[in-house]
């Protein structure tokens, strides 16, 4: 200008910049005022707007500024943010659908079009942009963006409780509050302990990727590299789960679960003294969970030694009760001892536990088993109770109740029927049997 003066527009963005948005907006309409052709201005006064609570008219001048520029990148994603919080979401998906052109693939806008895609209710659509925003955040070797996707990613999906025997501790360490300090992010191990849960469901290969995105992130991140050492010894990658684990080992030499996974590893490749030995190291460095008396029950029972095997899990039972992978490997340690007692008895508490958890396929399972041994080796042993129903069978009888609708006489006539069948079978068998056959017949068989 002439007299020197600085230009409106430029004023307006120092004013936008020191957090005067009043003062912004009023350069804004002056700039529009010398030149209502001028696309920037638009724009800049939408978000100053934007800033100051006024959406809809923020939305106005990036449609504005649009119109006159339609290459304008900037407006198409601030226009599709302002849609959104205006609840347009079908505007704000289009809006979106315009950057791909004009800037290529960009993080940033798919992570936006996840949030649109939620909020509108769609959280297939929303999990599958997600996924793209952390691959393109990964590719960049953007890690707090990667480790914010994979953050959300968890709180998108349905969440289940961690197995019981979950091979890694879930237990959340302090949370980092967010940015906004609205509510507190999950800690990693907390994220790590719902992606095992995620593989329990069946989610195996998905989790495998998203765990590959945070060791390429960050390769030293230790809980990732144990959660995929776990997973990978679950899709049967017994190397793959030991170099994982070798990896987290050098960096933390007393990290108890890692060593006791690795052992789990190892015993599936036959090496029983490395098995072993990990085990070992994961009690020197101070692992009191049930769960590594469990793991030294099975390399002693895969070495034959079945006594020791059953002290073992006798000791993870003694500690937890309600371990009911410790009941079902004393239990197949006795039916190697031919004890089928103490067998039938281990079977029997498994498969309380996993009914009082409605777990229903272990409890099926456990079932089967059972009836096998019941099947090969004759009835099992008679319980002396006097005629009383013992306790363990409240849970198959209670299974029972719900599949005939709460109406027993109906399940009277049917275990009476099944006695009549099969006689000379224990009250377990006949519950299991009708129970089994009811379920068959409705199609809920696996």
């Amino acid at each position: 200008m002439d007299n020197g003066e600085m230009d409106p527009f430029q004023r307006g963005i120092e004013r936008a910049q020191q957090g005067d948005l009043r003062g912004a907006i009023a350069c804004f309409d002056a700039a529009i005022a010398a030149d209502p052709n001028r696309a920037m201005a638009y724009y800049r006064r939408g978000l100053a707007r934007f800033d100051c609570g006024e959406v809809a008219p923020a939305a106005f001048d990036y449609a504005k500024a649009l119109e006159l520029d339609p290459s304008l990148a900037e407006a198409w994603r601030a226009r599709a943010l302002a849609r959104m919080v205006l609840k347009h979401f079908d505007g704000a998906i289009a809006d979106l659908d315009q950057l791909k052109p004009l800037q290529g693939d960009r993080a940033g806008d798919w992570e936006l079009r996840a949030t649109v895609l939620r909020k509108q209710g769609n959280l297939t659509a929303a999990i599958a942009a997600l996924r793209r925003a952390g691959e393109l955040y990964v590719a960049a070797r953007d890690a707090d963006s990667a480790r914010r996707c994979l953050t959300l990613l968890e709180q998108l999906k349905p969440k289940s409780s961690p197995p019981a025997s979950s091979s890694t501790p879930t237990t959340p360490t302090p949370s980092t509050s967010a940015p906004n300090g609205s509510s507190p992010l999950p800690s990693p191990r907390t994220i790590y302990g719902h992606l095992l849960a995620r593989v329990e469901a069946g989610e195996r290969t998905a989790v495998l990727r998203e765990l590959d995105w945070a060791v390429q992130v960050d390769p030293n991140d230790g809980d990732a590299r144990l959660c995929r050492g776990v997973v990978r010894t679950k899709l049967g990658d017994y190397p793959g789960a030991i170099a994982d684990l070798n990896h987290l080992l050098r960096q933390d030499p007393n990290r108890a679960e890692g060593y006791r996974n690795r052992a789990k590893a190892r015993l599936a490749l036959g090496d029983h003294a490395g098995a072993m030995a990990d085990l070992d190291r994961a009690a020197a460095a101070g692992d009191q969970d049930p769960l590594l008396h469990v793991a030294r029950g099975e390399v002693l029972q895969a070495s034959g030694q079945y006594l020791e095997a059953i002290a073992a899990y006798g000791k993870a039972i003694e500690a937890n009760p309600d371990c009911a992978i410790a009941h079902l490997g004393r239990a197949s340690s006795f039916v190697r001892l031919e004890d089928l007692k103490a067998a039938t008895e281990d079977y029997q508490r498994a498969a309380s536990i996993f009914c009082d958890r409605e777990a229903w396929d272990d409890y099926k399972s456990t079932l089967d088993l059972l009836k096998n041994l019941t099947s090969s080796n004759g009835p099992a042993p008679r319980p002396t109770s006097g005629g009383s129903t013992p306790p363990d069978l409240a849970p198959l009888r209670q299974r029972l109740r719900m599949l005939v609708g709460g109406h027993w006489e109906i399940a009277e006539r049917l275990l009476n029927q099944a006695r009549f069948d099969y006689p000379q079978q224990e009250e377990i068998w006949y519950l299991a049997k009708v129970i089994d056959d009811l379920e068959r017949d409705r199609g809920l068989d696996p």
